[in-house]
């Protein structure tokens, strides 16, 4: 009787429903991997990557100021003077000459050991054998002699050899002082500059180190150090209470709040940060005033929606008598009326440079206090919350011409997102024995 070839269920229904069912289990492993590579966490270490990328170009551009550059400047010019005048074949030769003598006196400093380390073996010896009468005190005797002498010799060589590279050495310095000197001020003058790149490159990696990044915060590369993780800290001072006992509380704020702990990302540290990026790429000489006045139409609509137009028309009047004062002392014409006023405020911010009557600075003391009474006059007038909300609208309005700027000269954008902001209270903070975690 033949085999039956029939099966309970239909094969091909169940090849079917494997093949669906491997197929959704694919899809749902490669659903977590992306779920698990895109939760939020990680686009706030990216963008909080960009801000600090941002700010440290910005220092390392202004590590310098206009006078400490030409100083910089003359220095270099200075230093390839001093290096053509060297006296190349006399350095040369010393170089040679020390290299050597240091070479001999340290195949001599092993020797020297070695023999210093006999001595005491040696003495202890004839100690023994003089308390015990021994026939071989006279030998041991001797032989202590002999190492003693021979070290002695040694140490008369290397002290030889010492005071030659003491004198090849001081030679060489005085041959090369002036150089020196003046590289040991550009090192100082640079230094701070050089800190910052050296930052740049471990926060911004260019080439195979961008590569290496890349790689180690790739989806499943979690085990390969990434430079996107969980940032977390163990508070022992608070407990967690687990029912059957309290444990110690794991803070993980850090993973979205990169900068909580940074004094640069406080609101107001970050809003002078921006005013200078705005004022720079607007063509306004930053390095040669105090805060950058930006934005002023937002301020002065403020104050309109707020109602307090007759107080603004004050401030204006005061700007206005201010700027002519000014302008009276550099021999210019007086600004006829209120209207001009928003023309003459950004002629004053973009182009006036200042001259002997007037310096730059002065120039644009009266568009500091501009700002700076309005911003005193809604917050006089407006609730604390509501004047909180108003600074938080500027920073996004000033962020977003920033992003504008910044797209322009083909840069990443910066996110606006308050995340990134410092702890409004670094004290509570940052404190050792905060009980603020």
């Amino acid at each position: 009787m033949p085999v039956s070839t029939d099966t309970f269920r239909n094969t091909q229904k169940l090849n079917l429903v494997f093949a669906v069912s491997a197929v959704a289990m694919l899809v749902s492993v490669g659903w977590l991997v992306v779920a698990d590579y895109q939760r939020e966490w990680r686009s706030y270490q990216r963008q909080a990557n960009v801000w600090q990328t941002a700010m440290t170009i910005d220092a390392a551009d202004h590590a310098l100021s206009a006078q400490e550059q030409q100083q910089l400047q003359q220095l270099e010019q200075q230093i390839d003077g001093l290096q053509a005048a060297l006296p190349h074949e006399q350095i040369t030769e010393l170089e040679s000459r020390l290299a050597q003598t240091q070479s001999t006196r340290d195949r001599l400093t092993l020797p020297a050991a070695t023999v210093k380390g006999e001595i005491g073996p040696k003495t202890q010896q004839l100690e023994r054998a003089v308390l015990t009468n021994s026939d071989e005190a006279d030998t041991l005797a001797a032989q202590l002699r002999e190492l003693q002498e021979n070290y002695r010799g040694k140490e008369q060589e290397i002290a030889t050899l010492d005071r030659e590279i003491t004198q090849l050495q001081s030679q060489l310095d005085g041959l090369k002082d002036r150089y020196t000197q003046t590289q040991k001020q550009i090192d100082a003058l640079t230094r701070t500059k050089l800190t910052h790149e050296e930052k740049l490159a471990k926060i911004n990696p260019q080439g195979l180190a961008a590569l290496s990044d890349k790689i180690r915060n790739a989806p499943l590369m979690d085990w390969f150090n990434p430079s996107e993780k969980v940032q977390q800290i163990v508070v022992p001072d608070i407990r967690t209470d687990l029912n059957f006992l309290t444990v110690e509380t794991i803070d993980r704020c850090n993973s979205c709040h990169v900068n909580i702990d940074n004094p640069a990302f406080e609101e107001g540290n970050l809003l002078l940060f921006a005013e200078r990026q705005v004022a720079s790429f607007e063509g306004q000489d930053v390095d040669t005033v105090g805060r950058p006045v930006v934005m002023v139409g937002f301020w002065e609509q403020a104050a309109e929606l707020a109602g307090v137009s007759d107080p603004l028309g004050t401030i204006r009047e005061q700007t206005l008598e201010a700027i002519n004062t000014l302008r009276g002392q550099a021999g210019l014409d007086p600004v006829d009326s209120a209207e001009q006023l928003p023309q003459e405020m950004q002629r004053t911010a973009l182009h006036e440079q200042g001259n002997e009557q007037v310096a730059r600075s002065d120039w644009y003391r009266p568009l500091e206090r501009h700002v700076a009474d309005i911003k005193k006059l809604l917050g006089g007038t407006l609730e604390q919350e509501s004047f909180k909300h108003l600074r938080g609208q500027y920073r996004q309005r000033l962020a977003e011409q920033f992003n504008a700027y910044r797209v322009e000269a083909g840069l990443a954008t910066l996110d606006t997102n308050p995340v990134l902001l410092g702890h409004p209270r670094l004290d509570l903070y940052v404190d050792v024995e905060s009980s603020h975690p």
